[in-house]
């Protein structure tokens, strides 16, 4: 068996907290398992608003995205991967560029280095579990 790309794979997903009862506080879920209890609780939501998540994502080359918040919900986010494709779309709006370049000057960053990470992202994580493997 072997790795299907050269790119970071997640290793685990900690649920930090959760407004969706799906979820436990403290648990770290494999990839796929978290973002098809995420879709479920996205899709299940009917009360109006959205579930607040809070999680860290782990990759298999030791790097990790930690305090991630996400809001669970049809009309919302709907796990990990759609809230990352939702935050490169706003990078490469104007306004979303704008908010970028302007949290890069807060915290100090080279500007456009916050805008860049989303645009570049998939490039460089693969949105598997780590132990995915391709037949040989």
């Amino acid at each position: 068996m072997t790795k299907l790309s050269n790119k970071a794979r997640f290793s685990k997903v900690l649920v930090h907290l959760s407004e969706a009862p799906e979820f436990i506080e403290d648990k770290e879920y494999r990839f796929s398992e978290f973002e098809q209890i995420a879709l479920g609780v996205a899709l299940g939501h009917t009360e109006g608003g959205y579930l607040k998540t809070k999680i860290s994502v782990f990759f298999d080359n030791g790097e990790c995205y930690k305090q991630v918040r996400i809001d669970l919900a049809k009309n919302d986010e709907r796990g990990f991967r759609d809230h990352m494709e939702q935050l490169i779309i706003f990078a490469n709006s104007t306004r979303g560029e704008e908010r970028h370049n302007e949290f890069d000057r807060i915290v100090g960053n080279e500007v456009g280095t916050t805008a860049a990470f989303y645009r570049t992202f998939f490039d460089h994580y693969e949105l598997v579990d780590a132990d995915q493997t391709a037949p040989a």
